[in-house]
C-alpha cells in the first residue's frame, strides 16, 4: 500500500509559515497585542503588550483574559461581567471588536489603565474557532 502524503507535507508547511508570520508580526508590532486560546489562556504577548500593562511576558503568558484578575468598566465606570468581556464578545460572536474604550484594572495595580482593544477570533482551516487576536493602545486625549 503507498499513501501519497505530499497534501499532508504542504500542509504542515503552510502551518508553519502561517505561524512564523504571526509571530513576526507580533514581534514587531508597536501595538500591544494578545494572542488567546479558545479557554481564553494568553498564548503569546509581544514586547508591547509586557510595556503597556506593566507585566512580564512570563506572567502575562499562562494568564487567562478571563479571570477575576482583570476587572474591567465600560467608559462610563460601570464594572463588567465577565461575560462581556473583550475576550467573551469576541468568542461567542465570531465577529471583530473594534476600536472599543475600555478601562483595564490590571492585577496588582490600583489605578484602571484606559485602552482602546480591538479583537478578532481566529478560525482554524475548518473554520472553527481556535482563538482570538487582541491589540491595545492606551487612550489618548488628542
Amino acid at each position: 500500500i503507498v499513501i501519497d502524503v505530499t497534501t499532508l507535507k504542504l500542509l504542515e508547511v503552510g502551518i508553519h509559515q502561517d505561524r512564523q508570520i504571526l509571530q513576526k508580526i507580533l514581534e514587531s508590532s508597536s501595538l500591544a497585542t494578545l494572542l488567546v486560546d479558545t479557554t481564553g489562556q494568553i498564548v503569546d504577548a509581544n514586547v508591547a503588550a509586557t510595556q503597556l500593562l506593566g507585566l512580564s511576558q512570563q506572567r502575562l503568558t499562562g494568564m487567562s483574559f478571563t479571570a477575576a484578575d482583570w476587572l474591567i468598566d465600560n467608559a462610563d465606570g460601570t464594572l463588567l461581567a465577565p461575560d462581556k468581556y473583550p475576550f467573551a464578545r469576541v468568542m461567542s460572536s465570531l465577529e471583530p471588536l473594534l476600536n472599543e474604550r475600555f478601562d483595564v484594572h490590571i492585577p496588582g495595580d490600583t489605578v484602571p489603565l484606559p485602552l482602546v482593544i480591538n479583537g478578532a477570533p481566529s478560525l482554524d482551516r475548518e473554520g472553527a474557532p481556535a482563538g482570538a487576536l487582541f491589540a491595545m493602545e492606551l487612550l489618548r486625549d488628542d
